[in-house]
Formats: structure tokens, C-alpha cells, sequence
């Protein structure tokens, strides 16, 4: 389960043809590259687009049970994804040499 706040990656193709992108700047974009995610229709914050790949975080106002990803490329929407958004979702982070806790 994801919960609201968490940082999601998703693989795939096609996602856009543009060079990788990162957002680089608080608070992030909700469009990166021509790149949207959408989760129960409200725009995610966006931190990496490629071709293959993109990464967002689950909006912090998304209520726990079911929501519904999709991605969105230059407007053309993509198949929906069924998720399960729990109240937290504890995890352990590596960073560099180093763990990170979140909760």
C-alpha cells in the first residue's frame, strides 16, 4: 500500500520523448515534460520524467482505500491504475550510505 505523501515510481514507455527531467524547484511541478499524474483526477506533484519512467508523490489530501492513477501525456490520458492508499505506510530509505525512516 501507498500512503498519502509517498514517493511512487512508475515504469512504462512512451511516457514522453523529451530529455529526462527532474523537478527542481518547491513546491514541485504538477506537469514536467508534458508529463501529468493524475490520482483520483487531481494533478501529483511530478519529480522525474523519461521516457520510461516517471516519479510523484501521492497527494497528501488522497483519503485511504482505493484511488486511481493515471498518466497523462500531452493531454492523451493513459490506462488507469487501481491503487491502495493506506493511512501510513512506514518505510526504510536508502540514501547514499544511509538509512532513512519514513513515516
Amino acid at each position: 500500500a501507498f500512503a498519502p505523501g509517498s514517493v511512487v515510481a512508475i515504469f512504462g514507455e512512451q511516457f514522453t520523448n523529451a530529455a529526462p527531467g527532474s523537478g527542481t524547484a518547491i513546491p514541485l511541478v504538477t506537469e514536467l515534460n508534458g508529463v501529468r499524474v493524475l490520482v483520483n483526477d487531481v494533478p501529483a506533484p511530478v519529480y522525474f520524467t523519461s521516457y520510461n519512467q516517471v516519479n510523484f508523490q501521492i497527494p497528501y489530501e488522497t483519503p485511504a482505500g482505493e484511488a486511481v492513477v493515471r498518466v497523462e501525456r500531452q493531454g492523451t490520458p493513459g490506462n488507469p491504475l487501481a491503487i491502495n492508499i493506506a493511512p501510513r505506510a512506514p518505510r526504510i530509505i536508502q540514501v547514499g550510505n544511509y538509512g532513512v525512516i519514513v513515516n
